[in-house]
């Protein structure tokens, strides 16, 4: 069984993420939140009274790589006709315990907020449900695509083969293009070592030979470790441009806007840089 789901993310736009600032829906309007943390433990809230405790996710925002597991949780009293309890008892962070409980495990589209995932939701093995054997192994793939605050879907949602935002370090492969997520807009780091924003019609919008008149000696070009966008003569040597003169935030996202606009942005949603250094 598969749903359709769209979250929502209440800060603006794709800018940074914190508890609670995560919402999704589905396309019913129920919502599930990541609600709080205990630990490494985040925690998320549903809309039948679920809880779900997934481990190691606490205050991950901008690398989410690989499954995330835990498990969900529901009190008796929340007990719906379509959730079946289970002959052990799971304890969660929170103290509470519950018979209703299952594994569940979350995928994340890309490593950083804002992103999709998908949720795998499966039941407990000991089900005390007559519908025991042909409940117990089998699992609901839920989808989950974020959408802005005003209801609107954000890049991810139509993210296509885009690397933005990118978090962490990223060479530019020369020649190479790196369309924004919707396609509008894509970055290249030419073979002559120009760094160009183009028009999906391929019309130059920003271009790094107006910000340095070395761009013809670059040879690499990085969006570092540090949150920096650089370019040099080689890697690890030949220093020739950078887009901001000091290190970005740990966390810090490089972005490139469906307006066409390069942005880094801080893990607190605070822009560093829109459309690079004159």
């Amino acid at each position: 069984m598969k749903y359709a789901i769209m979250a929502a993310a209440l800060s603006v736009g794709f800018l940074g993420a914190a508890v609670a600032d995560e919402v999704w829906t589905d396309e019913f309007g129920n919502q599930v939140i990541y609600q709080s943390q205990i630990g490494s433990t985040a925690v998320f809230t549903g809309p039948e009274g679920e809880t779900y405790f997934i481990e190691n996710l606490a205050g991950n925002f901008s690398d989410r790589r690989g499954d995330f597991a835990g498990f969900w949780l529901v009190m008796p009293q929340d007990a719906g006709e379509e959730q079946y309890d289970c002959a052990s008892t799971r304890i969660a962070p929170d103290g509470r315990s519950s018979t209703y409980w299952g594994p569940v495990s979350i995928r994340f589209d890309r490593p950083a907020f804002p992103t999709g995932f998908t949720m795998t939701r499966g039941y407990c093995a000991d089900l005390t449900s007559d519908y025991a054997s042909e409940l117990v192994g089998t699992t609901y793939d839920v989808s989950y695509s974020p959408v802005t605050a005003g209801g609107a879907e954000t890049a991810d949602a139509c993210n296509g083969n885009s690397v933005f935002p990118i978090v962490g370090e990223f060479v530019f492969e020369p020649g190479r293009r790196y369309p924004s997520p919707c396609g509008d807009h894509y970055l290249t780091f030419q073979t002559d070592g120009n760094l160009v924003v183009y028009t999906s019609a391929g019309q130059p919008i920003w271009a790094l030979n107006s910000r340095t008149n070395r761009w013809g000696q670059n040879r690499y070009a990085v969006f570092q470790s540090d949150g920096n966008l650089a370019t040099y003569t080689g890697r690890g040597r030949g220093f020739i441009w950078s887009a901001r003169n000091v290190a970005s935030p740990a966390g810090s996202q490089l972005h490139l806007t469906e307006d066409g606009e390069l942005q880094i942005i801080a893990p607190n949603g605070t822009v560093l840089l829109n459309g690079g250094r004159g």
